[in-house]
């Protein structure tokens, strides 16, 4: 008997490794941290809410807003939680399982079958209660597998969500900016507007004197205009800034009034690396997810690999079956019973087959995708950072452009109250100050643009995201 066991044991092994065929050469490689350049320390840990160091309390409750009533924010979630029941679906099929029936029915029991007198030819009462229990021991651990699987695409959700976080936050602080940048660039052409009339005025009192001809007077008409377009134009962002900002917090047109300037926002700004830092994998969402649906993929390749090994299903029930409703609840009626179901696939027409090299594709592209993940996260980060230190050597030389062209002012102002300059140099020498503040600002809002995106190739905060060094601790819970 025990040859005879081993004997079948080893013919069933045989004919699964037929039912699926042999193994496939090994994946592709994953792309390791430091071959992409990361080998810098580790970046300075951002605070959970990194935009409340602008300091601006208005930021702060635009921010809540969009994170509590944003639809994509709630389809992440929604994902997320479908995800989390596929694994609490997948993992009640270890467990053993227990069904009740009962059936009553009336037939007619045919006269020229195999039923014999009296009941042939009859009617009567078929009924029957039972309860069956049923447990798939999963003896090769396909079903941990595919567990695992379920698990790990959870994982990729939560990843996701917090890439939707992060987007719908940095959405809401880049659009505050612009309406920083916005209101800035309306004060500097209001002060040119300004500037320009008084110049206008000075050419019409210079051309009554007969100090200069009517052309002077229209050219400086004309910056007039300019001006008064550049304040329109600066007036129309404010606005457009007010409309997108309430988007993201998912208002409507009765919200725009609430808008109001953004406080002076704190010149520190955000405390961020200046090269690529050596946990950036660890912190991009992205990446935590392309690898966690590597491991899911290949937790469904070893599952299909298993499929051509041989099912060992445990059974037993237990109730009560009769013709009859008088015999139904009588003792004859029971019925009871157990056994071992074990059932294997020995021809398919090549599908195992086919399942398993479709699975193991689906790791190649998972890993595909995984790599190309890297590579785009390094790109951006890079990308940012070298705007980040171009930006940082422009405005210095813009904000000393400023200091120069102020000081030049003040030299004028004084030469003018000497009698040694005319209204109109000074008047000349404002605009080109005003001229000199656009640029500041301009780069200015550059700045901190490229730190918000920043923030964004980094992956926002460590502490508030999942690093994939963690998942298999969160797959195994």
């Amino acid at each position: 008997m025990r040859r005879s066991g081993a004997a079948l044991g080893l013919f069933a092994a045989v004919l699964a490794g037929c039912a699926v065929g042999p193994a496939r050469p090994p994946h592709a490689e994953l792309l390791q941290a430091h071959s992409t350049g990361l080998v810098a320390a580790p970046a300075v840990p951002l605070a959970a809410d990194w935009w409340q160091g602008y300091g601006d309390s208005q930021l702060d409750r635009l921010v809540d807003l969009a994170l509590a009533g944003n639809p994509s924010l709630t389809e992440a979630l929604a994902r997320l939680e479908i995800a989390q029941s596929a694994a609490h679906i997948a993992g009640s099929g270890l467990g053993p399982r227990i069904r009740g029936d009962v059936l009553e029915q009336r037939e007619r029991l045919s006269a020229s079958s195999f039923y014999p007198p009296p009941w042939a030819g009859g009617s009567y009462w078929d009924g029957s209660a039972d309860v069956a229990l049923t447990w798939n021991m999963d003896f090769w651990g396909r079903q941990h597998d595919r567990i695992n699987a379920a698990e790990q695409e959870a994982l990729a959700g939560a990843f996701s969500l917090r890439g939707a976080r992060l987007a719908i936050e940095s959405a809401m602080v880049s659009q505050y900016l612009e309406l920083d940048r916005a209101y800035a660039q309306l004060d500097v052409a209001q002060a040119g507007s300004v500037a320009r009339t008084r110049l206008a005025d000075l050419a019409r009192l210079r051309v009554t004197a007969g100090l200069e001809t009517g052309i002077e007077e229209r050219s400086a008409r004309a910056g007039v205009d300019d001006a008064r377009l550049e304040a329109r134009e600066a007036q129309l962002r404010v606005d457009l800034a007010a409309h997108r900002i309430a988007a993201i917090a998912g208002r409507g047109a009765d919200f725009y009034a609430s808008i109001t300037r953004p406080a002076p926002l704190a010149q520190a700004g955000l405390a961020l690396p200046e090269v690529l830092p050596a946990d950036l994998l660890l912190r991009r969402g992205d990446v935590g997810a392309a690898l966690a649906r590597i491991r899911a993929r290949s937790a469904l390749a070893h599952a299909a690999r298993r499929a051509g090994y041989p099912d060992l299903n445990l059974r037993a029930f237990a109730g009560l079956t009769a013709f009859g409703l008088s015999e139904l609840l009588s003792a004859p009626a029971r019925t009871l019973g157990a056994g071992l179901n074990v059932g294997l696939p020995i021809y398919n027409s090549g599908r195992l087959k086919a399942e398993v090299h479709g699975a193991n594709a689906a790791v190649d592209l998972a890993i595909a995708d995984y790599n190309a993940t890297v590579l785009v996260a390094v790109r951006e980060a890079a990308d940012q950072l070298t705007a980040l230190d171009t930006l940082s050597r422009q405005l210095a030389d813009a904000r000393n452009r400023l200091a120069s062209v102020d000081e030049a002012l003040r030299l004028t102002e004084r030469r003018r109250d000497a009698g040694l300059a005319s209204d109109i140099a000074v008047v000349e020498a404002e605009l080109r100050v005003q001229a000199a503040r656009r640029s500041v600002l301009g780069l200015q809002a550059a700045d901190r643009q490229a730190q918000v995106a920043l923030v964004v190739a980094l992956g926002g905060s460590p502490q508030d995201s999942l690093s994939p060094s963690k998942t298999d601790a969160k797959g195994a819970q």
